[in-house]
């Protein structure tokens, strides 16, 4: 960890140590600092940078919803979705929804001061790109018919009457930690017609960002990708998606243990990555890529420390020594 809580400082000594990575995870660091540095670090370096709030959490929430989608029968390009929480996890979520067909018009989001409005003369950065001119000002207004709720802000916000007030069926995810939003088992009794997750292990449905990260760097640095752009999350969320061939109301995710997604999702990453042109290394064939992930997790080998001996060094376009691959 960097003992600094100056953004420009962390650019600088996250720049100085770069040569010694294939990619870069930050966590634990606020909005909107941490738009601030990914995005620098981003335009400073090339190799990927992924924050887990801006990357891992919106990734499993939107593959989470689509899933949810597909249990009540709704369509995810007509749904009326409150998010509540305007950081990093937040705003990001929102924009990678927007990559899976939800549209801008029927996201209300809201943040401390209630809804994000065009009446707010506070509004500014990254929130700028989701003002609603819907007329609702506070978190109960917003959530007058609702079809989903994303939760990613503090504790005991919600109300029995902002549950009761959402539409049939309703979406519910509660993320906030150390506390949800609501009760599960209080939100079970208001709304025992809903679908609801939370970022608590021991309930239901746990919404957790460790169910991508290792697999989109595994993708990303199989291809020797530069940044993580939004093709590769979109092939990250329906991957995920996809995979989850079994689902029902408490169980909208696979497990986060699952090894099997290694496959799937680094497979759906490294394509997009080649796809989109920020692959620096092409991968001959998928199916074989695909199969040899695999027997990786079928010979239970530990995943990240096996040693490819015959690609320990990468070179870049001048032919000089550039850094150490991390497999």
């Amino acid at each position: 960890e960097i003992s600094d809580e100056i953004p420009e400082n962390i650019v600088s000594t996250v720049q100085s140590l770069s040569p010694t990575f294939g990619a870069i995870n930050l966590e634990g660091i606020k909005a909107p600092d941490s738009f601030y540095i990914a995005d620098n670090l981003q335009k400073l370096l090339d190799i990927p940078i992924v924050d887990d709030n801006r990357h891992s959490a919106a990734v499993s929430i939107a593959a989470a919803l689509l899933n949810s989608c597909r249990i009540v029968n709704k369509d995810i390009g007509r749904i009326k979705i409150v998010i509540c929480g305007a950081g990093a996890a937040g705003i990001s979520t929102a924009k990678i929804l927007g990559n899976i067909g939800v549209k801008k018009c029927n996201i209300i989001m809201v943040d401390s001061k209630g809804v994000i409005n065009s009446r707010r003369n506070d509004i500014e950065g990254e929130k700028e790109a989701f003002v609603t001119a819907n007329g609702c000002v506070t978190l109960t207004e917003a959530m007058t018919n609702a079809d989903a709720f994303i939760g990613v802000s503090c504790g005991g916000i919600l109300s029995d009457t902002d549950l009761e007030i959402m539409s049939e069926r309703p979406i519910i995810f509660t993320l906030a930690t150390p506390m949800p939003e609501i009760d599960y088992k209080r939100a079970r009794t208001i709304r025992p017609d809903a679908l609801i997750a939370t970022s608590d292990a021991s309930q239901p449905n746990n919404i957790n960002s460790a169910l991508l990260t290792p697999y989109l760097l595994r993708g990303a640095l199989d291809t020797l990708a530069t940044t993580i752009n939004d093709t590769m999350l979109t092939a990250a969320v329906k991957a995920i998606a996809t995979y989850s061939s079994t689902i029902h109301d408490d169980r909208l995710l696979p497990n986060t243990g699952d090894t099997a997604l290694l496959a799937e999702v680094a497979t759906a990453v490294a394509r997009a990555a080649i796809d989109s042109r920020v692959a620096r290394r092409s991968i001959a064939s998928f199916s074989e890529y695909h199969n040899t992930l695999l027997s990786r997790v079928n010979n239970s080998r530990l995943f990240g420390r096996e040693s490819v001996r015959h690609h320990s060094k990468i070179r870049n376009h001048s032919g000089h020594e550039n850094r150490k691959e991390k497999l």
